[in-house]
């Protein structure tokens, strides 16, 4: 209430400072912000200032502000992993199709963050052990699975998409015999 400090406010307190956030039209977003931030403080002063009660110890803070990805249906999934019929008559079509279906099948196998995808090396993939070597913060390494349609379609990618890709690479950028290192080119 009024007169209250830091020190003696109670969840009353607390509460009506809430409230008061709320009718001055401050967003759902701000106002769990601004309660986290109590929170902290209030952990920090129990802990290290001797305060004896924590007035937020009664509120949950939601996260309500974090945008949490959209799942798409299982057709949806699967009309977008259906192999489709090759161009037949155009190399860098055949090549970026069988990237593409192999970006695919390795992010529905094991949910590789982008980068994960963009900067995977040929010297990572394995793909008769259904893995590859990745590296994460801070240049640690560790081993993703892939499914056994993932690898098959990664194989496919390395054995026929991607020799096409590095030699039309080479031609345009006038790029040196040795191939790049990264799995995934571009087109």
């Amino acid at each position: 209430g009024q007169g209250s400090t830091l020190q003696t406010a109670s969840c009353n307190d607390i509460a009506a400072y809430l409230k008061d956030l709320k009718d001055r039209g401050n967003s759902d977003r701000t106002i769990c912000r601004k309660l986290s931030s109590l929170h902290s403080f209030y952990s920090f002063a129990w802990i290290k200032k001797g305060f004896q009660s924590d007035p937020t110890l009664g509120f949950k803070v939601r996260k309500t502000w974090e945008n949490q990805p959209k799942a798409h249906s299982e057709a949806v999934v699967d009309q977008i992993l259906e192999p489709r019929p090759f161009a037949q008559d155009n190399e860098l079509a055949r090549a970026i199709q069988l990237r593409d279906q192999s970006i695919l099948e390795f992010i529905y196998s094991s949910a590789p963050r982008a980068t994960t995808v963009a900067t995977l090396h040929l010297k990572g993939v394995n793909t008769k052990m259904r893995r590859v070597k990745v590296y994460g913060k801070g240049g640690k390494g560790r081993y993703l699975p892939l499914t056994t349609t993932a690898a098959v379609a990664l194989e496919i990618y390395l054995r026929y998409g991607r020799p096409y890709l590095v030699r039309r690479a080479q031609s345009v950028e006038g790029v040196q015999p040795s191939q790049p290192d990264e799995v995934y080119l571009s087109a």
